[in-house]
Parts: structure tokens; C-alpha cells; sequence
């Protein structure tokens, strides 16, 4: 058991260290979408259908991958989605409104039926 611990140490720490190492462990990420387009080549490579891009993409509320500007496929297997310019949603800054800084953090008033006194921090 031991041995497999200091195993596993040893490999994290190669992968720390070495840019080459951490991309045999634990792999590249995979652009799936180009500006709107399904890269079907790359799909099969992951062993990924359109189905399941779709339903990824669902996850991320696009519903389209025409919406998309890039989508990449992580490691991790988490889908990283980059949505055209276009169809961002607008910010207040955008708009150019007025913006109220926040004046207090929302705390907790009564926890476990009992009123808080007093805030830790």
C-alpha cells in the first residue's frame, strides 16, 4: 500500500514538473466547435457522437452550436463553451447603467430557529 502511495506521489510530481509528462497523464483539450462548426474528426476521436455534444451543449443552455464560437472538450471530460460575440447577454456596463455598489453582505438573521446576535465576521 505504501509503495502505491509513494507511486502515485512520484507521478503527480513528474507531472508538476514537466509540461510533456502532464499531457501523456492527463491528456489535451479537444476543440470540438470552430465558429459554429462541428469538427466531426475530433468528435471521433473522443468517441463522442453528435448526440452527445448536443445533450453537453444543452448543459451549457446553448442550444445550437451555431451559437458557439468554440467548444472544447477538457481532460476532465467538462465541456468549456465560448459563445459567439453576438450572442452574449448584455451587461450593465454594456448598456452603459448606473450601478448601486452593494452595501452590505446578506448574512444570516436566525439559524436553527434562534436569532444570531452577533456576526462572525
Amino acid at each position: 500500500m505504501v509503495l502505491w502511495s509513494l507511486l502515485a506521489f512520484i507521478i503527480a510530481l513528474i507531472g508538476l514538473y514537466s509540461v510533456k509528462a502532464r499531457e501523456i497523464l492527463d491528456g489535451q483539450p479537444t476543440i470540438l466547435i470552430k465558429k459554429g462548426e462541428i469538427l466531426e474528426k475530433a468528435l471521433a476521436k473522443q468517441h463522442l457522437n453528435i448526440d452527445d455534444l448536443i445533450m453537453m451543449l444543452r448543459n451549457k443552455d446553448v442550444f445550437s452550436p451555431k451559437e458557439v464560437e468554440f467548444a472544447i472538450l477538457e481532460p476532465d471530460g467538462k465541456l468549456s463553451v465560448l459563445r459567439k460575440e453576438e450572442l452574449l447577454p448584455a451587461t450593465k456596463k454594456d448598456i452603459k447603467a448606473t450601478v448601486t455598489p452593494i452595501q452590505r453582505i446578506p448574512t444570516e438573521l436566525i439559524i436553527d430557529g434562534k436569532i444570531v446576535e452577533k456576526q462572525t465576521y
